[in-house]
């Protein structure tokens, strides 16, 4: 498959990307194992003869991921640790919910969930800041709700609020909420970050504007 530009994107008959190639003869390419997942990214440098491994990927018994390797330096790595429940012990040997990622200097992030299973803060461990969410129901099905990301927040370590967005869905549109001129989040000085969408789902348009939609500060066409 290629696009306007002359980039080439290569794929295996079971529909997973195996080769990026640029317009200037740059190439990624990407291996599998047996199970589809992706086990190693490497590259290969227009004039060079061969590709260089750039990462590897590894996962336990149950397929979740658990690592990623720097090739070139594998005591640089990340580290995936999950729990089967919301409020589980996480392990790295576990799957089903995300609780932890460590890093190879040992610095970590911790990832936290309702009763639920919904995901409602994320916190660096290291700073103490976190980032939290909030949902709406998109679909109110009794056996299966749709939660659709209504807010996301930055807060301090000491629970003070930081930046923070507000989404709001319609048909083919998506719009982002952000703080306006006064730095204030929730007033009338806010903008709206619009995006429009295609039948298939993709990005055909931008645009940033006051509330009530009447003053475009700017726009653009996707590419």
């Amino acid at each position: 498959m290629s696009d306007e530009f002359g980039n080439k994107k290569y794929f295996n008959a079971n529909g997973y990307i195996t080769k990026i190639k640029d317009v200037m003869g740059n190439e990624k390419a990407f291996e599998y194992n047996i199970s589809n997942q992706l086990i190693k990214i490497k590259y290969k440098p227009v004039g060079y003869s061969g590709y260089i491994d750039q990462l590897l990927f590894w996962y336990n018994t149950s397929y979740a991921l658990n690592r990623i390797t720097n090739a070139q330096n594998t005591s640089d790595y990340v580290e995936f640790y999950y729990s089967s429940s919301y409020i589980g012990m996480p392990y790295t040997t576990s799957d089903g919910f995300l609780r932890m990622i460590q890093y190879s200097n040992g610095e970590t992030s911790s990832y936290n969930y309702d009763s639920n299973g919904i995901l409602s803060y994320v916190v660096d461990n290291d700073t103490g800041s976190k980032i939290s969410y909030t949902y709406s129901i998109g679909n109110n099905n009794i056996t299966n709700k749709n939660y659709r990301v209504d807010t996301v927040t930055e807060k301090t370590s000491s629970d003070v609020t930081g930046q923070q967005i507000g989404f709001i869905y319609e048909y083919k549109k998506t719009s982002v909420r952000s703080r306006g001129y006064d730095d204030v989040y929730g007033n009338n000085d806010d903008i709206l970050t619009t995006y429009l969408f295609d039948n298939e789902g993709r990005t055909i348009c931008a645009y940033s504007s006051n509330l009530s939609g009447d003053t475009i500060y700017g726009t653009s066409n996707a590419v």
